[in-house]
């Protein structure tokens, strides 16, 4: 009996080491086959994780680039423009100028005399909205004093009026005929147009000029920013004034708005940080995305599109979807193979 029991107790070891031999390998192999999955998924999803970020964010990068360097073409077109208004002005005139010319050489063979002439001047200065200046070679001013003493304190103050005087006279006569110049008061930021020219008459040398209104560079600037906007499509600028406390296009609907108003319902975008803070402050901040107009005051933000940075990346996205897809499959492949 106890002979039994022993070489039964031997029998049922050699069956568990027969199926320890014949089961373990399998067992190796599936949880090797499953780490091995394991292993390479979390490997492979790293690494498409990371490309596709590293992707975005150069993307991102690239589009921020490329947005803070509209904004800043945007100024430049903006000083162009204001520029060619300025120019504008400079052409009317010129016209208006030889138009009176003409008529004043025709006064002149009808012996009219200065005094006629310069009458005649006034009548002008109250139809167009312009005024004239009338001086001789001797710098002697015949009409239009004050406008000479505008330019002057404009360039050298209130001191030595005279003495200036004659210095802004004798400068316009050194630059000849046809003869155009923009005067800017930085203080009061604004401009006034002149343009002179040569005329005889009673057989002296006698140089005319036409000044017009002052006009507001200010307004100018302001008036162009707004018309570019208005026509821009696809950039989504935004103006704040900071001195009239007016917000043009902050919703990107071509209107003017007031800060109080758009602030009493503060979104998430950052756009309403920039604009709260500029309520507060004069100082240029978010450089990335605004452009102070420190002169005039005026507050030029972009705003962000992220969705139009990846555009032109979505097909190298897939691209690496794909790639690291079929790399897996191969090692799943490979696996079951094994």
């Amino acid at each position: 009996m106890i002979k039994y029991l022993m070489l039964k107790r031997d029998l049922y070891k050699l069956e568990n080491i027969e199926k320890i031999i014949t089961y373990t390998p399998t067992i190796f192999i599936l949880i090797l086959s499953s780490v091995i999955l394991f292993v390479s998924f979390a490997f492979i999803h790293s690494k498409e994780k990371k490309e596709i970020q590293s992707i975005k964010e150069k993307a991102i990068l690239r589009y921020q680039f490329h947005e803070k360097e509209k904004l800043h073409n945007f100024v430049s077109s903006v000083r162009k423009d204001v520029n060619k208004e300025i120019m504008g002005t400079k052409t009317k005139l010129q016209n208006m100028l030889f138009k009176s010319v003409g008529y004043i050489k025709r006064l002149d063979e009808e012996r009219k005399g200065l005094n006629y002439i310069i009458t005649y001047l006034d009548g002008l200065e109250q139809v167009e909205g312009v005024a004239y200046v009338l001086f001789g070679k001797d710098f002697r001013v015949y009409k239009g004093k004050y406008l000479i003493s505008y330019i002057r304190e404009l360039v050298f103050g209130e001191k030595e009026r005279k003495k200036h005087d004659k210095l802004i006279l004798e400068y316009i006569y050194s630059q000849g005929g046809d003869n155009f110049q923009y005067w800017i008061d930085d203080i009061r930021n604004s401009v006034r147009v002149s343009y002179f020219d040569r005329i005889k008459i009673g057989g002296k040398l006698f140089y005319i000029g036409l000044f017009s209104n002052i006009n507001s560079l200010r307004y100018i600037t302001k008036d162009v920013i707004t018309k570019k906007i208005t026509k821009g499509r696809d950039d989504y600028i935004w103006m704040y004034d900071i001195v009239e406390k007016d917000v043009f296009n902050f919703f990107d609907k071509k209107m003017f708005y007031k800060p109080d108003d758009l602030l009493k319902y503060s979104g998430n975008s950052i756009k309403y940080t920039i604009l709260k803070y500029y309520t507060k402050h004069e100082n240029e901040a978010f450089e990335d995305r605004v452009y102070l107009m420190d002169k005039f005051k005026f507050v030029l933000a972009i705003e962000y599109k992220y969705k139009n940075a990846f555009i032109n990346k979505t097909k190298d996205i897939k691209r690496i979807k794909n790639y690291y897809e079929s790399l897996f499959c191969k090692i799943l492949a490979a696996v079951f193979l094994i």
